[in-house]
């Protein structure tokens, strides 16, 4: 599988009118770091498990944080560094650093198996959006995250199963990893390119308003009917959609009133 690209802001802002082909190229020779993938395996328990929205559909207004991250209290090496804390990602990322709340939940071995089938969808998530923003086919609906990060983010998630081992996926995460694969094609065309930004903002809402991630975040002993979850609170957008925001960037919405 073809590298993953992963180029500076100036250069960003510069290429969105290149093609497909062209973008593809550019990232075989820019860099080594190579696209996290999953492993199939048996879903977990809790994303088994029937949350209590089971019995409704959930809706756009139901969405919940699904882009997860590993935080390090300093910049020491994320395999060997101690002190982590799981995080939830900003929604309405603007370029500007997002503030960070307290931990999700007591750092232990379980919280980060328990969190792991989230995080490996959530750096997914992020490489197949990092692309479609590069080709600009990201749906305008999607929400904005820091992909800045995103090395680091593939470099943590290798890191945690290395020393815990292997973990389940959840049901979006081939999906996704069909969707990133199709993203590294050297003959996509833009039509297909359209396509398939089309197909990542479907499996975005599908997996905010999952149960699976529901019952991932209950797992943690998070509160899913509340409005504020991991440091972000809950808003809407002029269109109805959910957005979770951290404290440097929620007024960039409407507060959601429950």
């Amino acid at each position: 599988m073809p590298p993953l690209l992963l180029l500076q802001p100036t250069v960003y802002d510069a290429i969105h009118h290149f093609p497909p082909s062209l973008l593809w190229h550019a990232s075989k020779a820019t860099t080594q770091q190579a696209p996290i993938q999953s492993s199939p395996q048996t879903i977990p328990r809790f994303v088994q498990a029937k949350s209590p929205l089971h019995a409704n559909p959930r809706r756009r207004r139901d969405a919940l944080p699904c882009v997860w991250s590993v935080e390090a209290e300093s910049r020491a090496d994320v395999s060997t560094i101690q002190d982590l804390r799981l995080c939830f990602r900003c929604e309405l990322h603007d370029g500007r650093p997002c503030t960070w709340g307290p931990s999700v939940a007591p750092n232990d071995e379980s919280m980060f198996r328990r969190a792991l089938p989230v995080l490996k969808a959530s750096v997914l998530l992020l490489q197949c959006q990092n692309i479609a923003d590069l080709l600009n086919v990201t749906p305008a609906a999607c929400p904005t995250f820091d992909l800045t990060k995103l090395n680091a983010d593939i470099k943590a998630i290798r890191a945690l199963e290395a020393r815990y081992g292997p973990t389940p996926n959840l049901p979006h995460t081939t999906t996704l990893q069909e969707l990133l694969t199709q993203l590294h094609d050297d003959q996509l065309s833009d039509a297909d390119a359209s396509h398939i930004g089309t197909r990542l903002g479907h499996v975005l809402l599908a997996l905010r308003t999952s149960n699976e991630l529901a019952a991932a975040l209950e797992s943690l002993g998070v509160d899913i009917y509340g409005t504020a979850i991991g440091g972000l609170s809950k808003h809407t957008t002029a269109y109805g959609d959910v957005r979770w925001a951290c404290q440097r960037h929620a007024r960039l919405t409407t507060p959601t009133q429950d």
